[in-house]
């Protein structure tokens, strides 16, 4: 426990020397930097500096005598006062740096994102970020964006949404569409975005084999952990068009089975490739049918 304390106390920008005072100052009324030192096992020219910059931050304070002693301020007083303080900074530092980065910069881009924390909380800044109109094809939970989604509802964004099997949105307004994918066939963990027609991201646990249609064995189930995903965002306007094409025909091709009651994809019209094969983004499946 100590050590993950001192682990956050780090992150909030203490030393691992000033993280480890502070904690033993702590289970003391007060105590001087020889005490500490030795109680520590450590030299005292560590100490010293230490105890100096945990006063100047805020984390200590000094009470003057022979010898010079010092108290650590309780966490309930000093925390509260650093979350404000950090906020404070955060702001002024974001309206200001964003002065200094050239409006074009991003256009075009494509960004790599790894994780799929790092993916959920892009997502959710692009749905924060959509003005009009919010398409999404989704094979992925999609609880963490739903505060977001709704916060875009009550700015009177429409959300669209498309996904082959069923998705939990609980109570979201939106344009819902789903498919009739059976559970024997599996389906990479992806999710498609679209804000405003002008950026897009894609996400999936890319370290699947990506398959159409294969049925599921049990050694090739697809791995979905934290690191197994990897997502890009794009402002170009032709990835953001692909992208947003997929995502209505999807739609139109769910209404056309519907309409049709059955499958408009037959055999007669398929044109032999890889993808249709359940082969695509697949090396290993790909070399293996080499010269088929």
């Amino acid at each position: 426990m100590t050590e993950e304390i001192l682990k956050k106390l780090m992150e909030m920008g203490l030393s691992n020397m000033e993280g480890r005072v502070y904690i033993e100052l702590l289970s003391k009324d007060s105590a001087g930097g020889y005490q500490i030192a030795k109680e520590m096992g450590v030299a005292r020219s560590c100490v010293y500096p230490a105890l100096e910059s945990l006063c100047s931050k805020g984390f200590a304070s000094v009470i003057p005598g022979e010898p010079v002693l010092y108290m650590a301020v309780k966490p309930e007083e000093v925390f509260p006062a650093k979350v404000n303080s950090f906020k404070e900074a955060a702001l002024f530092a974001e309206e200001e740096l964003k002065k200094i980065v050239p409006q074009e910069r991003d256009k075009n881009l494509y960004v790599n994102i790894h994780g799929l924390t790092n993916i959920v909380r892009r997502t959710n800044e692009i749905i924060s970020s959509a003005k009009k109109e919010i398409l999404i094809s989704a094979e992925i939970e999609m609880a963490p964006f739903l505060n977001s989604l709704k916060e875009a509802v009550t700015r009177g964004v429409r959300i669209v949404i498309f996904s082959w099997g069923k998705l939990d949105l609980k109570d979201l307004k939106c344009d819902y569409f789903t498919g009739e994918r059976e559970p024997q066939f599996q389906v990479d963990k992806r999710l498609l975005i679209v804000a405003d027609a002008g950026i897009c991201l894609t996400a999936s646990n890319n370290f699947s084999v990506f398959s159409y249609s294969s049925e599921i064995y049990p050694a090739s189930k697809i791995p979905a952990g934290e690191k197994d995903f990897l997502a890009m965002t794009s402002y170009n306007r032709l990835i953001v068009n692909i992208v947003m094409e997929h995502i209505h025909f999807d739609i139109y091709l769910r209404k056309l089975r519907q309409k049709t009651g059955g499958e408009v994809i037959t055999p007669d019209i398929q044109i032999g490739s890889l993808m249709e094969k359940g082969l695509g983004c697949s090396r290993k499946k790909i070399k293996e049918t080499e010269g088929m």
